[in-house]
């Protein structure tokens, strides 16, 4: 994305991404069609080829702790986003719509799911009712 130019004013739009989240498994997860999710009335969406695509992660409290990559069913699960620092996304912004039977959880009860060298990133804390998939959205505003 280009940087801002002296004398233009700087834009703002919407993106999005869907996630699917597999419980009691390994994780699967995959961006799909960013219209889908909720669409910030305030921005347009994104032209083609300006969309970032965030790198996500997931980790499970506590199993983390012992470098396991499961996420089970009924422990925290941290799901982050991180963007490039070019990408100018208001990370701290960050929407995330959860389907049912996916509860938000505090956020104290987050572990790690980037690495720390991931330079803007937001992420939130579920717990899933049961084991299955179960599709989250997230949306972001980044300025071109």
């Amino acid at each position: 994305m280009p940087g801002p130019l002296t004398g233009t004013t700087a834009r703002s739009a919407k993106a999005a991404g869907i996630l699917a989240v597999v419980f009691a498994a390994p994780v699967v997860a995959g961006l799909g069609d960013p219209t889908a999710a909720a669409q910030d009335a305030t921005a347009p969406p994104c032209p083609a080829g300006v969309q970032v695509t965030p790198t996500f992660g997931f980790a499970d409290n506590p199993e983390s702790e012992s470098g396991s990559t499961r996420l089970y069913a009924s422990h925290p699960i941290t799901i982050a986003a991180g963007f490039a620092l070019e990408a100018q996304v208001d990370s701290s912004a960050l929407a995330w719509t959860l389907p049912d039977g996916v509860t938000r959880a505090p956020d104290d009860l987050a572990v790690s799911a980037l690495p720390d060298s991931t330079p803007d990133q937001a992420g939130m804390v579920g717990i899933a009712a049961g084991p299955g998939s179960y599709p989250i959205a997230v949306s972001w505003t980044q300025t071109d």
